[in-house]
């Protein structure tokens, strides 16, 4: 139950974080890492938007939404290696096709 209601709340969130950042006005590339300016970087500061404010509780959130859910997947079955398991029963080969006879 618990699992389930964690996948629709990742899901939702996934959703609304693609589409807030979609919203977003572009203020160079790579999120501001080298498209903002010299100014940007002698210290002029912005205050963040709401919109930024948003983006980052969604990201928190998405990444402690996956974080829990790779746990939680992790935490089940037994941890077997594919390698080690054999074949239970052998292979057979499968019945050669009769070859008809020659027209006369």
């Amino acid at each position: 139950m618990f699992d389930s209601l964690l996948m629709l709340a990742h899901a939702l969130i996934s959703v609304f974080l693609v589409i807030l950042v979609l919203l977003q006005r572009s203020e160079g590339g790579l999120g501001g890492l080298g498209g903002g300016g010299a100014g940007a970087l002698m210290g002029a500061s912005s205050a963040a938007s709401g919109m930024e404010k948003a983006t980052r509780v969604l990201f928190a959130l998405f990444v402690l939404s996956s974080l829990t859910l790779s746990l939680m997947a992790s935490g089940r079955g037994a941890r077997t290696s594919v390698m080690e398991s054999k074949p239970t029963a052998p292979v057979e080969a499968p019945a050669t096709p009769a070859v008809p006879d020659a027209a006369k």
